[in-house]
């Protein structure tokens, strides 16, 4: 439609369009007629595309982020075979076994 001209609603957009196309079936509508009549089909066009996509924008929910590494996305883990209990006594003898292996500053060629 012409910036110049009033600004119709939709429903009387959708009138003016049906009643011009009943005088196109009819066969007396002019050239310049038909003109305005593709330039409201275009204005209808343009609205209802605009409808359509604010309605899509209203539809449409925000992702939601979740934190993969939050307590509720892991499961504790539990075995099918019991832990074996620890024996204090050998990790004492690993500890003294390590400490007396362990090279000294500048002492390091005897171990390689």
């Amino acid at each position: 439609m012409n910036e110049g001209e009033n600004f119709l609603t939709i429903g009387a957009l959708s009138s003016l369009i049906d009643q011009k196309v009943k005088r196109i079936q009819k066969g007396n509508l002019k050239i310049q007629m038909l003109e305005q009549l593709l330039d409201e089909v275009k204005e209808l066009q343009e609205r209802l595309i605009i409808i359509k996509y604010k309605a899509m924008e209203k539809m449409a929910k925000p992702p939601v982020e979740k934190n993969l590494f939050s307590a509720e996305n892991f499961e504790p883990y539990q075995s099918e075979e019991p832990r074996p209990a620890l024996n204090f006594e050998l990790t004492k003898k690993l500890d003294v076994i390590n400490k007396k292996h362990t090279p000294k500053r500048g002492n390091i060629q005897k171990y390689l």
